[in-house]
């Protein structure tokens, strides 16, 4: 699990407009995967499960129900760096995965998403834009060994990782 110290100010984002490298990007096959993209609530219902959030301790209610994506809607999965110069994971998403996500972070902008592996949350950054083209980037205060880390845990280390 990764942690940062709390000197850091965390904004961690999902974006629409990344400048992809696909050298290192890895197109895997998911299947073995317990991939899941999820709202988050404030608070408890009989709908919700709790976790904690990795990065700030901080209860999250994650809605089990109402899955955004998962495994079947993953094209691709690759580490690179943002416009900003900062490590970043991009995720392309299928057709389907991109019109559920557009809607779900439209109506989650300010919010958390939830990213679940195997009944645990991998991360869970806010959303601060709407994300309709199908790549998800997720940036912040992230140092490089910690972005390859967490696509390693969301690609469930079924695949090797660059």
């Amino acid at each position: 699990m990764i942690r940062l110290f709390s000197i850091f100010s965390l904004s961690v984002s999902l974006l629409c407009s990344c400048q992809k490298s696909l050298n290192n990007a890895v197109e895997t096959n998911f299947i073995n995967a317990d991939f899941k993209i999820l709202y988050t609530t404030n608070t408890a219902s009989e709908f919700t499960k709790s976790f904690e959030d990795p990065f700030d301790n901080s209860i999250i209610y994650v809605d089990t129900v109402n899955v955004i994506c998962d495994q079947k809607n993953l094209k691709k999965i690759w580490t690179d760096f943002n416009n900003e110069g900062m490590p970043m994971i991009g995720i392309e998403l299928d057709e389907k995965g991109t019109q559920k996500f557009s809607e779900a972070s439209e109506m989650s902008m300010g919010k958390k998403l939830a990213v679940v592996n195997n009944d645990r949350i991998i991360i869970a950054p806010k959303i601060t834009e709407k994300v309709s083209k199908g790549i998800i980037q997720i940036s912040g205060h992230y140092t490089w060994e910690e972005i390859k880390k967490l696509k390693k845990e969301i690609i469930n280390n079924n695949q090797a990782t660059k």
